[in-house]
């Protein structure tokens, strides 16, 4: 009996009926003594109600879909002399948002927040007061030194500006932001966090050639550290610099290649970070990277390959969609610079590809992978099978639509195609949808997996 399967690309709107409902509601709460209205942004994912429990206030749209909103409060004027609130409510099915709404009263002040923390960087931080009386700021005591007013002539405005410079000390710091109208004050708390002990190197592996040499480390550190070696034939030259340390590597007379660690250790702050010094013997070849991806588009791929020895590149003969383009070798360095020229690529799920690089005795590979074009709309489907009937495609803007069928062949979509496979086993079919709104699979017969993910 044969199964019919409708998908329609509508069915997306009623999926989104299913979700968790969720509202979010963003904006600015506190409301001038007059009689006033402010908007809120609300963003809901379902039908959502809202209501407020005061008299002296309103809201509108009561009410909506999906979507986001403005949501308008409107507040009669406060002529008590005390800051009033009001709770306002925004139900989505089992899902309740609420804000508190607070109104001030002729003759007050207020800030938008009475703490702010900083990094270490140091920033730019904005106090938002609102006020219906004239202003005037000033930082307390030693903080002077370190938070600085952008503004200082326009203390009338509505925000104020500072400066907070960069604290390089490891111990945190705190200073307060004094804010006076009349008789009222408010008070910011500016919280600076200090620098923490750190010993970061920028590079935690060095791969040297047998001849040795001395490898550069770069460190980033506030703290004092000392150096600590695992092998021999590795050492410190003297004098050498607290920031950028050479650490010397002796010439590598085996024919094996050897490992090394070297720790850079703080006791007293309980930090450590390591590199690993590699070493090759004679007739070593090292791929920096054992993998690397290419875009759909295609393109230049450059890599480096440390090499001691002359080797060939081998790209699999069934690989026709990457060819070498060229080689550069810097003896003193024994860099090889490895060029590919990559395809574009059309298809949808991604392809890879090893290459080998060979000499008399040794061999290593690198694995190359070409993403897919993902921003097309396309059906993948999984069959089992030796016949397959292409699904029929609907849609008044229907344009563009390709079937790759899984074994190497690709053509455009027409309809009633039908593929006839050279053998039977698992053929991973994308049906590509450019602009199709149904899509019908008229028989699930020898189909082990379907999905509709970017249709």
């Amino acid at each position: 009996m044969a199964v019919l399967v409708t998908v329609s690309c509508r069915n997306k709107e009623e999926d989104k009926l299913q979700l968790e409902p969720e509202v979010s509601l963003t904006g600015d709460t506190v409301l001038d003594a007059g009689s006033c209205n402010l908007a809120l942004k609300l963003e809901s994912n379902s039908s959502w109600t809202a209501d407020v429990d005061q008299g002296w206030c309103r809201i509108s749209p009561s009410r909506g879909d999906a979507g986001e909103f403005s949501l308008y409060v409107m507040a009669d004027a406060n002529e008590r002399n005390t800051e009033r609130s009001a709770s306002l409510t925004v139900r989505s099915g089992s899902f309740k948002k609420r804000v508190t709404l607070i109104q001030k009263y002729e003759g007050s002040l207020t800030v938008s927040s009475g703490r702010i923390e900083v990094p270490c960087e140091g920033d730019i931080i904005s106090v938002r007061v609102r006020h219906n009386i004239d202003i005037e700021c000033e930082v307390e005591g030693d903080a002077v030194e370190w938070i600085l007013p952008v503004v200082t002539k326009s203390m009338e405005t509505s925000v104020l500006q500072f400066e907070v410079v960069e604290n390089e000390t490891m111990e945190k710091r705190e200073g307060r932001i004094m804010i006076h109208g009349g008789d009222l004050t408010e008070t910011v708390t500016v919280y600076q966090s200090g620098t923490a002990p750190e010993i970061v190197l920028s590079q935690n592996e060095y791969v040297v050639s047998a001849e040795g040499g001395d490898v550069e480390v770069q460190i980033r550190h506030n703290v004092p550290y000392s150096i600590e070696i695992s092998d021999s034939w590795l050492s410190v030259p003297p004098a050498s610099s607290t920031y950028s340390p050479l650490i010397r590597v002796a010439a590598n007379t085996s024919g094996e290649s050897r490992t090394g660690a070297v720790t850079f250790v703080s006791e007293e702050y309980g930090l450590k970070d390591f590199v690993i010094i590699k070493q090759l013997q004679n007739g070593a070849i090292v791929l920096v990277e054992d993998t690397y991806t290419v875009s759909n588009e295609g393109g230049v791929l450059e890599f480096p390959v440390l090499a001691n020895v002359d080797f060939d590149v081998v790209i699999p003969d069934d690989c026709n969609w990457i060819t070498l383009s060229e080689t550069s070798l810097t003896r003193a360095m024994e860099v090889v610079g490895i060029v590919l020229r990559v395809a574009s690529y059309e298809g949808v799920q991604p392809r890879e590809s090893e290459i080998l690089f060979v000499a008399d005795d040794v061999a290593q590979s690198v694995k190359i992978v070409q993403t897919g074009d993902t921003d097309r709309q396309y059906v993948y489907i999984v069959f089992n099978g030796n016949v397959f009937a292409a699904p029929l495609l609907t849609g008044e803007n229907l344009s563009g639509a390709y079937i790759d069928w899984g074994d190497g062949t690709r053509e455009e979509y027409v309809t009633d195609a039908v593929h006839t496979y050279g053998s039977s086993g698992e053929y991973e079919i994308m049906v590509e949808s450019e602009g199709a709104e149904e899509i019908t699979i008229s028989s699930l017969k020898d189909v082990s997996e379907v999905s509709f993910t970017y249709f």
